[in-house]
């Protein structure tokens, strides 16, 4: 296990709790969230799935 191994542990435990974005840049020191984003994605696409499916009109 790698000290990214960790840290993309530590993300994913962070967004699974439902942490927003902008409090996991801050932990994991990002300087915007938009890099948090970029490179967790992966990690928010099942919230994807629940938002704008509700079916409107």
């Amino acid at each position: 296990m790698t000290i990214h191994d960790l840290r993309h542990t530590a993300a994913s435990l962070m967004v699974k709790s439902g942490a927003n974005v902008k409090a996991i840049q801050r932990r994991l020191g990002h300087t915007l969230a938009a890099m948090t984003l970029d490179v967790y994605a992966d990690l928010f696409n099942d919230d994807l799935d629940s938002v704008g499916g509700g079916g409107g009109r």
